[in-house]
């Protein structure tokens, strides 16, 4: 291989890892940000006193 093909295919293989670890971090972004919006709903649907005793009648 020439030197000019080495460097097409080694700017190809650069711009393909540059894209796929672009993809990466948004998808990263979007976990995170699922998460903390899980996290707040979870907070936000606690209620202290529900659960604690249970009333029976016999």
């Amino acid at each position: 291989m020439d030197i000019a093909g080495f460097s097409m295919v080694s700017s190809q293989m650069n711009l393909a890892s540059q894209v796929s670890l672009a993809v990466a971090k948004m998808a990263m972004d979007t976990a995170t940000e699922n998460t903390e919006q899980l996290a707040k709903l979870m907070q936000a649907s606690v209620e202290p006193g529900k659960g604690a005793s249970i009333d029976i009648k016999v």
